[in-house]
Parts: structure tokens; sequence; C-alpha cells
């Protein structure tokens, strides 16, 4: 059970990084999400769940529901990559050598009432507002009530979580659909090089 179990978790972490590159890029600015850890296991289902009720009977609705799968992973990554480009702002700061280094930081949908009066005094940009200087930044809680950073929080998660979970599945279950195609076994049996149909063999 345990080999098992971890055979399944590394194919769903591998799946990630196959399909979605460095995790880096995917990364909310500030923090890391821990989505990733949350969607282990309901993929690791999907992907279990597809194995063994891939067969040739329902080689075209594996492949449809993989298909599915994928256009709804484009939609939510789309949407998520987005709200991540609406949301991100940066702060100076003075790094060791004396240079001012941008921080990137996650911002909020909701203004604080200090922030809308700053920047309709002095006319700037919110980015702007947020920027200061680099010897005297201003903090996230001062442009953005908590809440509201919350919130864009819970969003950028869901939307995370979907693509993840989605563009995953996608990858095994169209797998799944394209081996069963070709083999035409069920892709829960165990296949070996003898067991795969040859064009020659066919026309026997």
């Amino acid at each position: 059970m345990v080999a098992v179990a971890g055979m399944i978790v590394a194919s769903v972490v591998g799946l990630g990084f196959l399909w979605r590159g460095p995790l880096k890029h995917w990364e909310v600015p500030e923090e890391g999400l821990f989505a990733n850890k949350l969607i282990t296991l309901p993929t690791a289902f999907l992907i279990v769940f597809g194995f063994f009720y891939a067969t040739p009977k329902t080689e075209w609705i594996v492949l449809g529901v993989g298909g599915l799968l994928s256009l709804v992973a484009v939609r939510s990554g789309v949407t998520y990559a987005g709200v991540r480009m609406r949301f991100k702002r940066y702060k100076e700061v003075v790094a060791g050598d004396g240079k001012a280094e941008k921080i990137p930081v996650l911002a909020g949908d909701e203004l604080t009432p200090w922030a809308k009066a700053t920047m309709q005094q002095h006319g700037l940009t919110e980015q702007q507002c947020f920027a200061g200087t680099p010897h005297d930044p201003y903090e996230a809680e001062q442009m953005w009530t908590p809440i509201s950073r919350i919130r864009v929080y819970q969003k950028m998660m869901w939307l995370f979580i979907i693509t993840m979970f989605c563009g995953t599945s996608a990858l095994s279950w169209l797998a799944y659909g394209i081996e069963v195609k070709v083999t035409r076994k069920a892709a829960s049996e165990i296949l070996n090089p003898s067991q795969i149909p040859t064009v020659g063999s066919e026309s026997k």
C-alpha cells in the first residue's frame, strides 16, 4: 500500500511539473501557495479512477473527459495569470549593496482611506503610491484592507487548484485513452511489449 500510494503521489507531482513548468512562475507574490499540496489526494483519486475506467468500450468517453479537462485547465490558467498580473505590485527596499531592489507583493481589491486620499492628493497611481521610496517603503496594510488581500489570495488559490487539478488529470486521462486505442486493451491490464499489437499481427 505504501509503495502504490507513493507511486501515485509521485505521478501527480510529476505530471504537475510536466505541464505547468517551473514552480516559481506559479507562486503568489510574497509567499508560496500551499494549494499544490491540497490537490494531491483528489487528483490521485481521479488518476486511479481513470486507470480502471479506461477500457475499449469507454475509450471515447475517456478521451472526451480528458479534452474537457484540458479546456477547463486552459481557461482557469489564463484567468489565474490575469488575476496574478492585476494584483501584483512592487515595493522598493534597499539591499545589502545599497541598491534598490523590487520586492513583489500581493495587492488587495479595496484601498484603505489613507491610500485613496494620498493618491488623490498627489495624483499617483496605485503602484506609485505603494512604491514609496527605497529608504521608506510603504507596507501593504497601509494600502489595502486585510480582508481585501485575503479575498484576492483565496481567489488565486481556487484558480490554482482548478488549473492544477484539471491539467494534471487531463494528461493522465488522455494518456489512458491513447493507450487503450493503440493496444485495444484496458488501461489497468499489465502490458509488456509482446501484448502490443503490430501491423503484421493485425493483418493476420
